[in-house]
């Protein structure tokens, strides 16, 4: 099977048009960025992702992690999982 994709690159945060463009629900939806785009991402993120699909985020520095997991939580994602290397954290969510 072939894969479908597209690239929309600009601020999905200020940029309607783009928004609007992308909103729909998909299997997954990944941010590795700064803690504090992630946390402004979150409520479009589950807007975006189908019920049960992952919300994957990475790039954030430990001491952001606790904000981060109880924003997007409060978004309705339950976290599933936590990496952490070095100084570096990923979660995985779940869309509930």
């Amino acid at each position: 099977t072939s894969a479908q994709y597209a690239v929309r690159i600009g601020d999905i945060l200020t940029n309607e048009t783009l928004t609007s463009a992308v909103r729909r629900p998909y299997d997954v939806v990944v941010a590795n960025i700064v803690a504090g785009v992630i946390i402004a991402l979150a409520p479009f993120a589950h807007e975006c992702c189908k019920r049960g699909a992952p919300f994957i985020v990475s790039g954030v520095i430990g001491e952001r992690e606790a904000e981060v997991r109880h924003a997007v939580e409060a978004q309705g994602f339950a976290l599933e999982e936590t990496l952490v290397r070095e100084d570096w954290v990923a979660m995985r969510f779940a869309a509930r």
